[in-house]
């Protein structure tokens, strides 16, 4: 994809919706884990803020989500699971990103 098109489908609304829904499917996963699981605290205080401000945390994760290799050779044509696998791999830096983690 060229830089054009990697905006354009940030743009997208579509793709826009999709990443805020895997941002809630990412933030439910997180809230049935065990609480043993390391750093579970602060997950958790991540998933009040991603149910709080969902839009939010879209507009955080949705860069890497565009630039992401698989995401960038099947386009707006991706599968709901790439979209949701980036935001699982990018959770450390969206819980830096977010207020009192």
């Amino acid at each position: 994809m060229t830089f054009q098109e990697t905006y354009n489908l940030r743009a997208d609304d579509s793709m826009k919706q999709r990443t805020q829904v895997a941002v809630v499917s990412t933030a439910q996963d997180i809230s049935y884990e065990d609480p043993s699981t390391p750093d579970h605290e602060t997950r958790m205080k991540w998933v009040k803020y991603a149910f709080q401000w969902t839009a939010t945390v879209e507009e955080q994760a949705i860069w890497y989500v565009v630039i992401d290799p698989i995401v960038q050779s099947k386009g707006a044509a991706c599968e709901d699971i790439d979209i949701k696998n980036v935001v699982v791999a990018q959770l450390p830096t969206l819980i830096l990103l977010a207020p009192g983690t």
